[in-house]
């Protein structure tokens, strides 16, 4: 049903006149950012100090907010070959 939903989401965004999508997998809050629904933020104070084995096992998989936020800026400065933009991208472009 969610994964529906986020199909129909996405083809929604790519038929709007949109220049870029941003496909993270995990993000990482940083700098106090807290997320609303309260057991997300238990979840990430589980995840937390797990985040640098996640970085290290999965790579092209976890990302941080302040990495989300670098790419979004690089990404309207210099521009990207991809309209859509996976975890590895953002990452490639927050570096």
């Amino acid at each position: 049903m969610a994964a529906d939903s986020n199909n129909e989401s996405e083809w929604f965004l790519q038929s709007e006149p949109v220049e870029f999508l941003f496909r993270p997998a995990y993000i990482q809050p940083l700098h106090g950012i807290r997320t609303k629904p309260r057991w997300y933020g238990a979840a990430y104070a589980l995840m937390s100090p797990l985040y640098p084995l996640w970085k290290m096992l999965f790579p092209n998989y976890v990302t941080t907010t302040e990495c989300v936020g670098r790419a979004m800026l690089a990404v309207t400065k210099r521009s990207f070959p991809k309209p859509v933009l996976e975890n590895r991208d953002i990452n490639r472009m927050c570096g």
